[in-house]
């Protein structure tokens, strides 16, 4: 059975890029908030959360995801890309897009 939630960190273009691949629900939002945490404590000038491959998506993940990014003041140093159809819809019905720093395209 494949994990339920996985995560690969790897450096592009001097960003730290976190690739996320599953699900990020109340039993896995623990892994996403371990792996942010780190990134964060490392001297990566800018870390990148990229959701594309991000099946499913609760409250929980939207939870870890402000934790970390939604916090910052200034130019944020963690940003997000957008994700599936199924989380971008989260992010619209919670209004989320608005306030969580997103990579341009």
């Amino acid at each position: 059975m494949a994990a339920p939630l996985k995560i690969d960190s790897v450096e592009r273009s001097g960003s730290l890029v976190l690739v996320l691949e599953g699900e990020i629900d109340i039993t896995t939002a623990h892994l996403l908030d371990e792996a942010l945490a780190d990134a964060v404590s490392s001297d990566a000038v800018r870390i990148v959360v990229d959701l594309r491959r991000v099946s499913f998506m609760d409250s929980t993940g939207l939870h870890v995801l402000i934790k970390h990014a939604g916090q910052e003041d200034g130019c944020p140093r963690i940003r997000l890309t957008k994700g599936s159809p199924q989380v971008q819809r989260l992010f619209e019905l919670t209004s989320a897009e608005d306030y969580l720093p997103f990579v341009s395209e």
